[in-house]
Parts: C-alpha cells; structure tokens; sequence
C-alpha cells in the first residue's frame, strides 16, 4: 500500500501540474464565463494564482479518495495540511520574490507553481508513510476544505482591495464581479 500511495501522490503532482495549469487559461478561454470563474484564474494577481493550487489538488484528492483514500484514517486531515501549506507557500515565495527583487521573470512565477506542488505532495507523502495521526475528525477536515472552495468562489467575485487580490499584469481590479451576474 505505501508504495502504491508514492506512485498516486507522483500522479498527483502531473495531473495538479496539468489541471493548474488549464485553469490559469480556462477563464479567458471560456468568453470569461462566471462559473469558470469560481475556479480558475480571472487575473494575475496573488489570490487567483492561490486557486491553481487549491482546485487541482483538490480535484485530484477527491480522485485518490475514491480509488484508495477510504483505506486511509488520516486521508482528509493530510489532505487539508498539504493544501494548506501550499497555499501559504504560494504565498510565501511570491512575496518574498517579489520583496527581494521587485518582479519577477514569468519564468519564476511559473517555477513557484511547480515548485509548491511537488512540496505538498512530497509532504502529503511523507505524512502518509508515517501514519500521521489525524486530529481533526475527517468530516471537519473535509468541510474546513468546502470552506475554503467557498471562500475562493466568494472573494473572486467580490475581491476586497487588499495587495493579495491586486491585478499584477497592470490591470486595475478583477474582471469579474458581482454586478456581471
């Protein structure tokens, strides 16, 4: 089983890879439909870039626990820390980039994705192996995750003027909102 779990997670980081990288297209690709919205990138700044790692790692989680998750008393709890950290790792790199050397080439920004997500999955795996002990019930690993995705949905439409939702391609504002619905 452990090794079957090392050869899922190596899956993952592709398939994480792939599906976040669709989704930083999908929007536009989509006449800027609001549903797609909810999950892919609408911009360029910090938040919508946080989405191409939550989706894809989620989608593919809900695609391990259904072949061997189950087995797995820990799965959501790892699930909801591996996701977590690469959320603020996302973060984490970008300002400290960003801080230290103004911008950054696209080159970079495309590295931190791929960097992020071969972190969390490595961790994720590690955890797996070592039989972390859950301490969340699994049902409120799996709603904090619902809350998440909400929260995403939520502030892509109504995105407060913070510097994590700023537009960094030049553009002011996202281009979705509230109104277009």
């Amino acid at each position: 089983m452990l090794k079957s779990i090392s050869v899922w997670q190596i899956a993952g980081f592709f398939a994480a890879s792939l599906i976040g990288t669709l989704f930083h297209f999908t929007y536009a690709f989509s006449g800027q439909n609001i549903m797609v919205a909810l999950f892919s990138a609408v911009n360029e700044s910090v938040w919508e870039h946080m989405k191409l790692v939550f989706f894809p790692l989620i989608l593919f989680a809900i695609l391990e626990y259904w072949f061997w998750g189950k087995q797995q008393k820990n799965f959501w709890n790892v699930k909801l820390l591996g996701i977590t950290l690469g959320i603020l790792l996302n973060i984490v790199i970008y300002y400290t980039i960003s801080g230290a050397f103004g911008t950054a080439p696209l080159w970079v920004d495309v590295s931190v994705f791929y960097i992020t997500l071969a972190v969390v999955f490595f961790v994720e795996t590690r955890l797996f192996k070592k039989e972390y002990k859950p301490r969340l019930p699994s049902t409120t690993a799996v709603l904090l995750l619902a809350l998440l995705a909400i929260l995403f949905a939520v502030l892509t439409l109504i995105p407060p003027e913070l510097p994590l939702f700023t537009d960094y391609a030049g553009n002011t504002g996202l281009p979705v909102r509230l109104e277009k619905i």
